[in-house]
């Protein structure tokens, strides 16, 4: 159940941040640029807020990774896929 729970929770975050990316450059289509270039505009604008929300979110997991004490499994495995699961999806925005 933790794991379908992270898994939940990684796609929601990166659902956010391709919608930011996309609807930044439909609008900058829609003033008129190629779709091309817009596209690019859009993910060169938003690579560094993508970067910076999926490393917060991996360092603010860091604490379910190391949990100890009781129910610290449950929490080891969220932390986990958490975890590995938004490095595997950071190295895919970016890459």
């Amino acid at each position: 159940m933790t794991t379908a729970m992270g898994i939940e929770l990684l796609t929601e975050e990166q659902y956010l941040e391709v919608h930011k990316l996309v609807e930044f450059a439909r609008d900058e289509y829609e003033n008129g640029k190629l779709l091309l270039d817009a596209a690019l505009e859009g993910a060169r604008l938003r690579l560094r807020p993508t970067l910076m929300t999926s490393f917060v979110f991996i360092f603010g997991c860091l604490p379910l990774w190391f949990a100890t004490g009781s129910g610290a499994v449950a929490r080891r495995v969220l932390g986990s896929t958490v975890i590995g699961g938004m490095i595997a999806a950071c190295d895919v925005a970016t890459f």
